[in-house]
């Protein structure tokens, strides 16, 4: 009896990937211009995503089936090199999930004037008005190393492994900022009248 059952059962699925290059030679076909209006040309390639100024934001998104993928929607970290070659406003706001395609917000990094780092938005507050404002001078022409950890009660965020974003999500109302940049849902990058370049940018699984 127990053979008759093993042998009605279909083969098991591989376990989901712990870590997938999302730039890649198989994954960058993925990416696509977020349509935002005005947007400025988007240049992408294997390992490099470069947004020109847009008047006045430029956006991207992956369109990969996250499902199929099997990637998580919560539980993960999210890593990728970014740097502003032109301008002085946000340069890599990085939109992402929290449990679904239906819950993201936004990681503003060097906005409001080009220093500010932050979410967007906790409690119906964006980026400048939440308890997770942070200031970096930022040099134009040089990478930084982001790092983004989404979990079920919290979200960190580092910059070249300095602590900037370290807050507890558990109850709290969460939204992306009202305005063009649920285009980029619900993985994706904006840039605000400024060239920006994202490159090594990893999805991983984290464990609970």
């Amino acid at each position: 009896m127990a053979i008759a059952l093993l042998s009605t059962c279909g083969p098991s699925l591989p376990p989901p990937p712990q870590q997938l290059a999302l730039l890649d030679a198989t994954h960058f076909p993925l990416w696509t211009t977020s349509a935002i209006p005005d947007q400025g040309p988007v240049a992408i390639s294997e390992n490099l995503l470069t947004l020109h100024p847009g008047q006045p934001m430029t956006g991207v998104r992956f369109t990969g089936d996250w499902d199929t993928l099997r990637l998580p929607w919560i539980q993960y970290r999210l890593s990728f090199d970014a740097r502003r070659t032109e301008g002085q406003d946000f340069f890599a706001t990085c939109t992402f999930p929290v449990g679904s395609a239906d819950h993201c917000l936004s990681l503003v990094i060097g906005g409001w004037g080009g220093g500010l780092v932050g979410i967007s938005n906790i409690d119906h507050l964006d980026a400048s008005e939440n308890s997770t404002r942070g200031e970096i001078h930022f040099e134009n022409q040089q990478w930084y190393r982001i790092r983004l950890e989404v979990r079920e009660d919290d979200i960190q965020v580092w910059i070249d492994d300095r602590p900037m974003v370290n807050t507890s999500i558990k109850g709290r109302h969460l939204s992306l900022r009202s305005g063009e940049i649920d285009r980029c849902t619900p993985l994706g990058f904006a840039t605000w009248r400024t060239t920006g370049q994202i490159r090594n940018l990893t999805l991983e699984r984290l464990n609970r």
